[in-house]
């Protein structure tokens, strides 16, 4: 899968959301810089490490880590499990999305393969324009059998 250089930001999805807006200026600064590791680890949504090593990738001290961890799941802006000294933020738009890629390559590749596997076993049909064309006298006759029509509809006569 190749890297994208961006990722996608809406000004005004990041205003308007009403579970950020409740976290402190100090809170989004932390998310926004968790969003760029997650974009840029592996595009996932979701991020994993010591305390120490997420206070390295978000650029801030610990309490002002934890403070914002806290933060960020008290709003449910993120998703945070802690296990074994682990911390694990997933941002769920962003792992929907991943998931998303996922399902699309696999189903890409399984048309693939059953359209190429499906060329061996069709048979070829004949054309539905292979049919003779009819002449002008059965012409005539089902323009007049056709109900709302007249005989010279195409031909106005000037009063």
């Amino acid at each position: 899968m190749n890297k994208k250089p961006s990722f996608q930001f809406y000004p005004a999805d990041w205003i308007k959301d009403p579970k950020l807006s409740m976290c402190s200026p100090e809170t989004r600064g932390v998310w926004i810089d968790l969003l760029c590791a997650m974009h840029e680890l592996d595009r996932c949504g979701e991020v994993s490490g010591t305390p120490a090593q997420l206070c390295r990738i978000c650029r801030c001290d610990q309490s002002e880590f934890e403070r914002a961890i806290a933060e960020l799941e008290s709003t449910k802006t993120a998703t945070v499990t802690k296990h074994n000294g682990i911390i694990t933020i997933i941002n769920r738009r962003m792992n929907r999305e991943h998931k998303e890629r996922i399902n699309n390559k696999v189903r890409q590749k399984r048309f693939r393969v059953n359209r190429e596997s499906n060329k061996k076993v069709t048979i070829p049909s004949s054309s539905s324009t292979s049919k003779t064309p009819i002449s002008p006298l059965e012409f005539e006759e089902l323009w007049k059998a056709y109900p709302g029509t007249s005989e010279h509809k195409g031909s106005k006569k000037k009063a």
